[in-house]
C-alpha cells in the first residue's frame, strides 16, 4: 500500500484536530470580542426583551398593555373593586368618587389621612401640620371654597401625581385608599364649615350640658 497517497488526509486531519483543541483551549480566558459557542445549548434562549421590537404582535412592541376587564393582584374577579381601575384619565375627570362613602370607608380613610397626610396638612385639614412649625410653607386649607369645589377626581390626581412640594403618592398608596382619603377630606371639609344645628339633637344636647359646667 503506498502510504504516500494518503499522507496529505493525514496531515489534513492532524492540523484540524490541533486547530480545534487550541480553539476551545480559549474558552474562558479574558476577551474583548463574543465568544463563539459551537454548542449554544442553554446559553442563548430566544426571548422578548422589554422595550424591545418584536415581529409576534402587529405593533411591533414587546411591552403589552393589560387586556381589557383584567383584574388587579390582591383584588377579587367576583367583585372588582372600581377604583381600581387601570384607566386614571378616567378616575381624574370624576366628579364624584366612584365607591359609596361608608363608615368603614370613612374609617380607613382617616387612617390612609392620618398617616400621609395630617404630618404637612394638619389632622383637622387647615394646613396646620408639623411640618409648617420648621419653616415648611402651609399647604392650603381644605375649608377654603377653592377646595371644597374641586371634583373627586381632582384631588384623586394631585394625590396620584402630587403637586408644587407635594410628591406623588402612587406608589404608596393604593388607589382604593385614596378614594378612602378623599372621602375623609369631605368629612373635615364639612366640619370646617358646620354649625351647632348640624349636630344631632341628643349629641347637641350633650355639647350644650357640657359646655355649662
Amino acid at each position: 500500500m503506498d502510504w504516500s497517497i494518503w499522507r496529505p488526509a493525514f496531515l489534513f486531519v492532524a492540523a484540524l484536530a490541533v486547530a480545534t483543541v487550541a480553539t476551545l483551549g480559549f474558552r474562558g480566558s479574558v476577551s474583548h470580542q463574543p465568544p463563539r459557542e459551537f454548542a449554544k445549548g442553554m446559553w442563548v434562549q430566544a426571548k422578548a426583551k422589554a422595550q424591545a421590537a418584536t415581529p409576534v404582535f402587529a405593533d411591533g412592541r414587546v411591552n403589552r398593555m393589560p387586556p381589557a376587564g383584567a383584574i388587579p393582584w390582591g383584588s377579587s374577579s367576583l367583585r372588582p373593586d372600581p377604583s381600581l381601575a387601570l384607566d386614571l384619565e378616567t378616575e381624574y375627570a370624576r366628579a364624584r368618587m366612584p365607591v359609596p362613602a361608608t363608615r368603614v370607608l370613612l374609617a380607613r380613610g382617616k387612617e390612609i389621612f392620618t398617616r400621609f397626610c395630617a404630618l404637612c396638612h394638619g389632622a383637622a385639614g387647615n394646613g396646620r401640620g408639623v411640618t409648617t412649625r420648621f419653616g415648611m410653607n402651609p399647604p392650603p386649607n381644605y375649608a377654603d371654597d377653592r377646595i371644597r369645589a374641586m371634583g373627586d377626581g381632582e384631588i384623586f390626581r394631585v394625590i396620584t401625581e402630587g403637586k408644587n412640594t407635594m410628591g406623588p403618592l402612587r406608589g404608596r398608596i393604593a388607589p382604593a385608599d385614596r378614594w378612602a382619603a378623599i372621602a375623609w377630606v369631605r368629612v373635615l371639609q364639612h366640619a370646617g364649615h358646620a354649625s351647632l344645628d348640624d349636630v344631632p339633637e341628643a349629641e347637641r344636647k350633650r355639647l350644650l350640658a357640657e359646655g355649662e359646667k
